[in-house]
């Protein structure tokens, strides 16, 4: 019989879909916020369209950053233990 071969990422591997999926939900939500949203939230809170668009972008950054130091924190746990 033929023995099952099994596949595991490495760490590259790793780090390159988790820091792509975070940006994908980075982007996506910053999008929906900036096409959809940001009218209505815009006259709630009485904001300028380019304050609001720079506050979308800030908040993207900082949650992409945080999502990834949190991603690579697992990472680096699960391979020293």
């Amino acid at each position: 019989m033929l023995a099952e071969r099994r596949y595991t990422f490495g760490i590259r591997k790793k780090m390159v879909v988790g820091i792509c999926s975070v940006a994908a939900v980075t982007y996506a939500t910053s999008a929906l916020f900036i096409f959809y949203l940001s009218d209505l939230i815009g006259e709630i809170l009485g904001m300028n369209p380019v304050t609001f668009l720079i506050a979308a972008f800030v908040l993207g950054i900082l949650w992409c950053g945080i999502l990834g130091a949190n991603n690579l924190k697992k990472t680096i746990i699960r391979f020293t233990v």
